[in-house]
């Protein structure tokens, strides 16, 4: 199964954000399904550490039922983030399954330990899924400007 990345990804862990488009749920229940995953991405994608771009907030869906609830627990848990109920179109943004999205920005410092920020998230009541995507590629395919593609794979 072969993926574009929109998001973020590191190069030693191939660990990334995804799910900017909402359908985050969906992609990773896609995705876990598939025996390869094989990431493509250009060189704008690629960082050291998730989350520090402002332009690039991790997405949270959370059921519509007690979502300023939800995103409390969500600030209260990462207090220096900033969260924002996701908009398009000048109205509240649902997903196919017909919850919201929380962007939770974590720029400048990002997010250095993505499992505990993953795990975290999970444990709050509310939260459907996050769009850290990770151990989940088996590799990624880089395009540099200069024509060359770089094939990497995940340290173990």
């Amino acid at each position: 199964y072969q993926r574009r990345v929109h998001g973020e990804i590191v190069p030693g862990s191939l660990a990334m954000i995804k799910g900017g488009g909402g359908a985050l749920l969906r992609e990773k229940l896609v995705e876990l399904q598939a025996a390869t995953l094989a990431i493509v991405a250009d060189e704008s994608k690629i960082v050291s550490c998730l989350g520090k771009r402002a332009s690039q907030p991790l997405p949270v869906e959370v059921v519509q039922f007690g979502w300023e609830l939800t995103q409390q627990r969500i600030q209260a848990a990462f207090p220096a983030v900033r969260i924002v109920r996701r908009v398009k179109g000048g109205a509240v943004f649902v997903t196919d399954e017909g919850h919201f999205i929380l962007d939770v920005d974590f720029s400048p410092d990002g997010i250095p330990d993505p499992d505990a920020v993953g795990e975290r998230l999970k444990a709050i009541p509310g939260v459907v899924e996050h769009g850290l995507f990770l151990r989940m590629a088996n590799i990624a395919f880089i395009a540099h400007s200069c024509g060359k593609v770089e094939a990497l794979r995940p340290k173990l």
